[in-house]
């Protein structure tokens, strides 16, 4: 099963990504995502000490 992933920095091929400049910050998505209602939510997600990035809003097929 194939879930959304966030990574911290710059992708090893870029051309195969989608380049946005959001309040100062870069942000790649790879070509082809289908994104829910044109909105895509990256956000900290905390669970007890671990903290790490999420998405929500990309549609996946199964």
């Amino acid at each position: 099963m194939q879930s959304p992933m966030v990574q911290l920095g710059k992708p090893e091929k870029v051309e195969g990504y989608d380049f946005y400049n959001i309040n100062g910050t870069s942000v790649y998505i790879r070509k082809g995502i289908k994104v829910r209602n044109e909105k895509l939510h990256i956000f900290l997600r905390k669970f007890l000490w671990i903290k790490d990035l999420a998405v929500d809003g990309v549609s996946i097929n199964y």
